[in-house]
C-alpha cells in the first residue's frame, strides 16, 4: 500500500462527495513503489477529470485554499497542511515551433492522460481512496527493471518539448535508472532543441542536476550522480548552452591543470563537494586557474569574477535570480578574506556584515580548498575568526539587513530631506553596515546619528549636488 497524508484522504472525500475519484501520480507514486523517500520533499501531484472551475466550486469555504497556475492547462495548487499541484486529464496538442501545447482538451481518459506524460514510470496512477494503483503503460515493469522509457514514440515525445531530454537524464542519474536505447537516441537527437524552452525552466532541471546525488541517498548507485548528469549534458552536446565555461573547459586546448584537462579536475573537485558550494566552486577553480596564468599585477579578479558568474548563469544563458548570482560571488571572493597585521576588529565585523548571506557557503569553501602548507595555518585562523565573528554579532543581535532597522524609509527621507532618491535603499543599507562595525542600540537616535555619519563621508555622493552644500 502506498501510504499518503491524512489530509490528503480528506480531499479525495470531498471529490468523491462530488463525483470525482482523485489520484495521486508521478513521482511520489513512482518513489512509493520503488521503496524509496525523496529527500526534497517536492509537491504532490494529483489529477482528476474536475477542471479548475469545479474544483473551485467543490473547495470553497473548505479547509483548502487554492492558487491557480494554469487553468488553460487545467493546472492548480490546492493547499493544505502539504503542497497539491491538481492537473486535470487533458490531451494535448503541439506544433513543431512553439514546444509547448497550442490546444489543450480537457478529456475523461485516464490512459490518454498517461500517454501525454513524459516517461512510463511518471504515468502510474494512484487512487487514494480504494488504494488501488493503476499501471496503463507498464511503468511499475521499467521500474522493476530500473529503466526509462517513454509514454509513447520518442520521438514524438522529445520532439513535443525538449525540457524532456533534461528531464531524462535528471531522472536517470538521480534514481540510477537505464536509458532504452531508442530513448537515447532521440533524446540526443532533440536535445539541441532545449533553446527553444524558457531560461527558467532550463535552469530549475540544472539546479536539480548539482544536488542529483542527494535526492535518493538510500540508493547506492547514485552516488557522484551529479558529476554524471553533467557529464550527460556534454555528451548530449548541450551543456554548451547550460554552463559554458564546463563546455570549454572540456573542448579546448587553453586549460590544463598540471598536465591533464581541466575539465576533469572540476568534475573531481565537485564530486566532493557539498551541495551549497558547488556552484560556487565552479568559479572558483576557474578563478584559480585564471590567476595562476595571468601574472599581470592589474587583474582584476572582482571584475573577472562578476565577467564569469555573468556568462555562465546570467540572463543569456540559464538567468539565475541576482541574489544566487550576487552570493556566489561574494562566496568566490570571500576566500581571500585573512586577517592582516592592520586589519581591525571593525573591519572583519564589516566583512562578515557585507558578507552575511554567503558567509556559511564562504565558511564551507575556505574549509574545503586547501591552500599549500605554508599558508594553511592563515586559512585555518581566517575560518576560526570569521565563525567567531559570526557568532559574537548574532549574540548582539546586530541587524543584517536594512528591513530590520527601526526606522522606515519615510523617516529617512523626512530625516534627511536632500538625500537622493534613487540611493535611498543603498543608503540605509549602509547605515546598517556602519551599525554593525561596533556594538550599538537598533533606536531611532542611534540611526540618525549613524546616516549623518555616514552623509559626511560621502556628501557629494549621497546628497543632490544642488543641495548637498546646505546640509
Amino acid at each position: 500500500m502506498i501510504e499518503v497524508p491524512g489530509e490528503l484522504k480528506k480531499l479525495a472525500e470531498i471529490f468523491r462527495k462530488n463525483g470525482y475519484k482523485l489520484y495521486a501520480v508521478g513521482g511520489f507514486v513512482r518513489d512509493s513503489l520503488l521503496g524509496v523517500k525523496n529527500s526534497k520533499g517536492e509537491d504532490f501531484d494529483i489529477c482528476s477529470k474536475a477542471t479548475p472551475e469545479v474544483i473551485e466550486k467543490m473547495l470553497y469555504k473548505t479547509e483548502f485554499k487554492l492558487e491557480p497556475l494554469s487553468k488553460e492547462l487545467g493546472v492548480l495548487k490546492i493547499l493544505g497542511e502539504n503542497k497539491y499541484e491538481h492537473a486535470t486529464f487533458r490531451r494535448e496538442t503541439y506544433t513543431n515551433s512553439s514546444h509547448i501545447p497550442t490546444k489543450v482538451e480537457f478529456i475523461q481518459s485516464l490512459k490518454e492522460d498517461a500517454e501525454r506524460r513524459d516517461f512510463k514510470i511518471n504515468s502510474i496512477y494512484y487512487d487514494i481512496l480504494s488504494e488501488e494503483v493503476i499501471d496503463p503503460l507498464g511503468g511499475e515493469e521499467d521500474i522493476k527493471n530500473k529503466t526509462i522509457t517513454t509514454t509513447k514514440d520518442p520521438r514524438l515525445v522529445f520532439d513535443d518539448d525538449p525540457e524532456r531530454v533534461l528531464r531524462l537524464i535528471r531522472l536517470s542519474c538521480s534514481l540510477g535508472f537505464t536509458i532504452k536505447e531508442e530513448e537515447l537516441e532521440f533524446a540526443k537527437k532533440f536535445a539541441e532543441n532545449i533553446v527553444y524552452i524558457s531560461r527558467g525552466r532550463v535552469r530549475k532541471e540544472f539546479q536539480k542536476m548539482l544536488v542529483a546525488d542527494t535526492f535518493y541517498p538510500e540508493i547506492e548507485e547514485t552516488k557522484g550522480a551529479h558529476i554524471k548528469a553533467i557529464e550527460m549534458l556534454e555528451d548530449f552536446g548541450i551543456l554548451q548552452y547550460i554552463f559554458p565555461l564546463l563546455h570549454e573547459a572540456n573542448t579546448s586546448n587553453k586549460y590544463n591543470y598540471n598536465g591533464k584537462k581541466y575539465y576533469a579536475y572540476i568534475l573531481n573537485h565537485l564530486k566532493k563537494a557539498k551541495p551549497s558550494i558547488r556552484l560556487a566552486l565552479i568559479f572558483f577553480d576557474f578563478t584559480r586557474l585564471k590567476e595562476s596564468k595571468n601574472q599581470k599585477k592589474d587583474f582584476d579578479k572582482k571584475a573577472f569574477v562578476k565577467k564569469i558568474v555573468e556568462e555562465n548563469i546570467g540572463e543569456k544563458v540559464t538567468n539565475f535570480p541576482a541574489q544566487t548570482k550576487s552570493k556566489v560571488i561574494k562566496t568566490v571572493l570571500g576566500y581571500d578574506f585573512y586577517k592582516t597585521l592592520f586589519m581591525t576588529n571593525k573591519k572583519i565585523r564589516r566583512f562578515v556584515f557585507d558578507n552575511y548571506d554567503a558567509l556559511n557557503d564562504i565558511i564551507e569553501l575556505k574549509s574545503f580548498v586547501h591552500l599549500p602548507e605554508k599558508e594553511d595555518k592563515k586559512r585555518v585562523l581566517s575560518i576560526q575568526i570569521l565563525k567567531e565573528t559570526k557568532r559574537e554579532m548574532e549574540n548582539e543581535k546586530v541587524i543584517f539587513d536594512k528591513e530590520d532597522l527601526n526606522i522606515t524609509g519615510k523617516e529617512v527621507i523626512r530625516e534627511f530631506p536632500k538625500i537622493k532618491l534613487e540611493l535611498l535603499s543603498e543608503f540605509m543599507t549602509e547605515i546598517a553596515g556602519k551599525m554593525a562595525e561596533t556594538q550599538t542600540k537598533n533606536d531611532k537616535e542611534t540611526i540618525i546619528v549613524t546616516g549623518n555619519k555616514v552623509i559626511n563621508s560621502k556628501r557629494d555622493y549621497w546628497l543632490d549636488k544642488w543641495f548637498w552644500f546646505q546640509f
